[in-house]
């Protein structure tokens, strides 16, 4: 017998409550969740619907469902105990989900969501065609029992007409029983009219029951004439959709290819980003971009620093850019200097063993002391004292040569022959004396020269002469 709790929506339907499209869950005084089980699923969370049916006063309840995971669902109302909620599915079935446009692509999941409503319509429709089925064969089943029974009613009443004509036979044997007979027959009479009425009725409820299955027949007829049009529809889909599979793997198959040469190139970039970031924390380790410190060698082609200060020694084998001009740099011959911007002349360089400084210009400076020679390729420009000789000798500022002894070479030579004729040279400050000069001979030596002289009597050197001297400078 179908369950009433599902006739408001298919009419009828097997006790087991499960369809291919809907589910029977009994009342137990929660609203759920309850999890369903459609074949094939759903489309959309909207095609989802659910009614709770009052079994008591036969109405049903439509709910509002939430939706706690992909097959599980609340509903609006507790359900209790002694009703049922009933989630079906109800695909749209009065137009396509998706309208195809000439020209347009047409994708896997378009394809799958017209496949899937024209199979999950047509398992909707089956359910229904199942349902109906069932109640035809029921109303028949019916029909029949009711004929059965109004048969046998039948068969009662002629029993009992039987029964009364017997009866009426002992009656008119037996006259004193009778009255006693025709009584009982006119009641067996009565009781077979009652029963011919109920059994008159029971055969008008089996004919309109006749009627009724009849029609269910027809519709469902009708239901199989859609069903069977849906099912080619599903055939056609089908067909095309293996068709565009076919494309699909193709293009599957080259976008594979495709992947294989990202995958190689990603795999080539994260080898180079991953030997970048070695070389990076390296760097990092060795030498800080900005400030800091850092210990050991540092090599390079190139370095462009605004500050470095060094502890240690700094081995440098190419040259050192100074404020982007000159270079400090090194020459296995010539030792180290400085070469100009261009790196084509040495400007200055020191002899590494000889310890000879060299200029390619002028020198400008306070103070030089030298404690071996200085040698000029042009001129030696001095606006303050020269010395010479630890001090003993010097070229005066004003160009005077001073020392208290003759230091000779090529200066006084220079001196002795540069001096202009007919002109007055003067005395150097300072006056010494050569004596005594009494019986024998006494040489002042060069550049002295004599500035007059002085005796002395009375003593030991009575009558000696000493020579006073003086150098010669400059005019």
């Amino acid at each position: 017998m179908a369950a009433n709790e599902l006739g408001p929506w298919i009419n009828s339907a097997g006790e087991g409550g499960v369809r291919n499209s809907m589910q029977e869950f009994p009342g137990a005084g929660t609203n759920g969740p309850f999890e369903f089980n459609f074949a094939g699923g759903y489309i959309d969370q909207s095609h989802v619907k659910a009614y709770r049916y009052d079994p008591i006063s036969a109405q049903q309840f439509d709910q509002t469902l939430t939706f706690v995971g992909p097959n599980q669902v609340t509903t609006s109302d507790v359900i209790p105990e002694g009703q049922f909620v009933i989630v079906y599915r109800d695909t749209p079935k009065d137009k396509p989900l998706v309208d195809y446009s000439e020209g347009a692509v047409m994708d896997e999941a378009n394809l799958d969501k017209s496949n899937d409503q024209a199979i999950f319509a047509a398992a909707e429709m089956v359910d229904r065609f199942d349902t109906i089925n069932t109640s035809s064969t029921d109303a028949i089943n019916r029909s029949v029992e009711a004929l059965n029974k109004a048969n046998t009613a039948i068969a009662d009443s002629a029993t009992a007409v039987s029964t009364a004509n017997s009866a009426n036979t002992t009656a008119g044997q037996a006259n004193t029983k009778a009255d006693t007979a025709v009584a009982t027959a006119n009641d067996a009479h009565g009781i077979a009219t009652g029963i011919d009425g109920k059994a008159q009725q029971a055969l008008d409820n089996s004919e309109e029951a006749v009627t009724t299955a009849n029609e269910a027949s027809d519709t469902a007829n009708g239901i199989d004439g859609k069903a069977q049009t849906a099912l080619d529809n599903s055939t056609a889909a089908v067909a095309t959709a293996n068709a565009a599979s076919t494309k699909a793997d193709t293009a599957l198959t080259t976008a594979n290819g495709f992947q294989t040469q990202i995958n190689t190139a990603n795999s080539n970039a994260s080898s180079a980003v991953t030997t970048a970031n070695a070389a990076n924390a390296t760097a990092n380790a060795a030498m800080p971009k900005a400030g800091g410190t850092f210990t050991g060698a540092v090599a390079g082609t190139s370095m462009t620093v605004t500050s470095l200060t060094v502890n240690g020694q700094a081995a440098i084998s190419g040259g050192l850019r100074i404020s982007g001009r000159s270079y400090l740099a090194s020459d296995p011959t010539l030792g180290l200097g400085f070469l100009n911007s261009a790196s084509t002349a040495w400007n200055f360089y020191v002899n590494d063993s000889s310890g000879a400084g060299t200029f390619r210009g002028s020198l400008t400076c306070a103070s030089v002391a030298a404690n071996g020679s200085i040698t000029a390729q042009g001129n030696l420009l001095a606006t303050g004292v020269v010395y010479s000789g630890n001090g003993a000798a010097y070229l005066a500022a004003n160009g005077d040569v001073v020392s208290g002894i003759y230091v000779g070479g090529s200066v006084w030579q220079a001196l002795a022959q540069k001096s202009p004729t007919n002109v007055q040279i003067p005395h150097a400050v300072g006056v010494s004396e050569i004596g005594p000069l009494s019986n024998g001979t006494v040489d002042g030596g060069n550049p002295w020269v004599v500035q007059g002289g002085r005796s002395l009597g009375g003593s030991s050197t009575a009558n000696a002469i000493w020579l006073r001297v003086v150098w010669l400078r400059t005019p």
